[in-house]
């Protein structure tokens, strides 16, 4: 081969391998050599929070139970402090206070009486068929200082009732004339104050019955309740 020759081939060759280079560049840009497709491009996966942080919820406070009304102090409508309408013997003792009877429930009765020594003051229970029907200071010729948990006062003159309680309903009974305190909300209980000469006296708490002196204690099916 001569000299001119060689240097054709080689300068061919060299043309190819330009044009080789250049086709497999532009192939890189695109389409796959051998499928033809392009290529997708590459997205990043996004990270999610914790499914237990977005269901996160605080966990409401138990609510604090209702304190227990106390009790007012002295008679009031339900009876004499803690001692209301409705307590058994069992109850009663239960509040810790002395208790003795003094007069049992007897044929044809439906009634006790108790005296109760509570918290130095004395008050005398009456119970019917077994709970409290009433709470009195005074039980046959035995009395005692009281005091309603409005503050009328064993002593007091009558004119304080009525500055007191000018609701109160002045009414008969077998004691003569007493004032009568009900509650709108339990008609059913009451307060009675007994003034005779002009001074309180008696003061009473319970049974609506009980409070205006009109126990019903009679038994009338003929036995024992």
């Amino acid at each position: 081969m001569t000299t001119r020759s060689t240097l054709r081939a080689v300068g061919a060759l060299c043309a190819a391998v330009l044009l080789t280079a250049g086709c497999a560049s532009d192939r890189s840009d695109g389409a796959d050599e051998t499928t033809g497709t392009a290529d997708a491009p590459v997205v990043a996966a996004e990270t999610s929070a914790p499914a237990a942080e977005e269901a996160e919820q605080e966990t409401p406070e138990p609510e604090a139970p209702e304190a227990e009304e106390e009790a007012p102090e002295g008679f009031h409508t339900a009876g004499w402090g803690p001692l209301t309408t409705g307590l058994t013997p069992e109850e009663v003792d239960g509040l810790g206070f002395g208790q003795t009877e003094i007069m049992a429930q007897g044929a044809g009765s439906l009634c006790s009486t108790s005296r109760v020594e509570a918290d130095g003051d004395t008050v005398y229970v009456t119970y019917k068929s077994g709970v409290v029907y009433g709470v009195s200071n005074a039980w046959g010729a035995e009395r005692s200082d009281a005091e309603t948990a409005d503050g009328l006062r064993v002593g007091d003159p009558e004119s304080r009732i009525a500055e007191l309680y000018p609701g109160a309903e002045q009414t008969g009974s077998q004691v003569g004339m007493i004032s009568v305190i009900t509650d709108p909300a339990d008609p059913a209980s009451a307060l009675s104050v007994t003034a005779p000469g002009g001074t309180v006296e008696e003061i009473r708490g319970g049974d609506a019955e009980f409070a205006k002196h009109f126990e019903a204690c009679i038994d009338f099916s003929g036995g024992a309740g």
